[in-house]
């Protein structure tokens, strides 16, 4: 799995994608106010922090909620490489990302055109909402706010170790290259770690669902578990990982919400398949 082969594989199936959010939050660190309070609860300075709310919490909850989504669907249809934000996009998911991308923009811009209408009566109230907190505190005008919002995504191609070019010594090239090629796979193995434990909680869930009655079977469960037997979550052409997408394939064949949910018996024999499902997924995982 992590031979050069794999890897340059790898960046001919994979690209990097990167996230990036901006919002004003309206808040602002009161130093006077905190120096008050300390010194009316006779505490040291450094025992508390008192923030003011400039706007109320209710004004960017929806631009906060947004960038929630815009966030959860980057993660979605990504996995892990490098912490701080940089994630690996399968190409086959290049067209569904960037559609789904960009609706939650579009949805985040909307929200945030919302506010900036509400904005001048939100000022207007500011002083008053405020009492004595708005002594020092000058709000943003609506053109000064444009810019504190935005959500956007760029990509970028998977770097390879041959791509490394640098005016030293061929010893000290060789040693950056093998520290790269191992950085790469520990990369390689969180981004396939992820994918397991996706797969292991969808398939858990699942047989978890179909085999008590008295829970609800909904089409997004199955649409998930679907979804992770798809092969373009198998980066690596893991053989294992491929073994057990064919056996979720070959019992989700011809599957019917309407039956799991009308039908006992097939309910009840679907969670039985699934189940040989789990119980290989823990014998691959140990």
């Amino acid at each position: 799995m992590e031979t050069t082969e794999k890897k340059n594989l790898l960046s001919e199936k994979a690209m990097l994608v990167y996230l990036s959010a901006s919002t004003w939050t309206g808040r602002k660190k009161d130093k006077k106010t905190t120096s008050e309070v300390c010194d009316v609860k006779k505490a040291d300075s450094d025992a508390g922090s008192w923030i003011t709310y400039l706007i109320p919490k209710k004004s960017i909850a929806d631009i906060e909620s947004a960038i929630v989504r815009c966030r959860q669907d980057h993660y979605r249809l990504s996995l892990p490489w490098i912490d701080g934000g940089l994630r690996i996009l399968p190409s086959k998911l290049f067209m569904e990302y960037t559609s789904v991308m960009n609706k939650r923009i579009a949805e985040f811009e909307k929200t945030v055109d919302q506010f900036l209408v509400e904005y001048p009566n939100i000022i207007d109230n500011a002083k008053a909402r405020l009492g004595d907190l708005s002594y020092n505190f000058i709000l943003p005008t609506t053109q000064e706010l444009k810019n504190r919002f935005s959500v956007r995504y760029d990509f970028m191609p998977l770097p390879e170790t041959s791509d490394f070019r640098a005016d030293i010594t061929g010893s000290e090239v060789e040693s950056l290259k093998n520290n790269i090629e191992n950085s790469m796979k520990e990369k390689i193995h969180r981004m396939n770690q992820e994918v397991w434990d996706r797969l292991y909680f969808i398939v858990d869930k699942t047989v978890s669902v179909l085999s008590d009655d008295d829970k609800i079977i909904r089409k997004s469960l199955i649409e998930k578990l679907s979804d992770m037997a798809n092969d373009h979550w198998n980066l690596t052409d893991d053989p294992k990982l491929s073994e057990i997408q064919t056996m979720i394939k070959d019992r989700l064949q011809s599957v019917k919400i309407t039956d799991l949910r009308d039908d006992n018996f097939q309910r009840k024999n679907k969670s039985n398949e699934l189940k040989e499902v789990l119980d290989k997924l823990n014998d691959f995982i140990g």
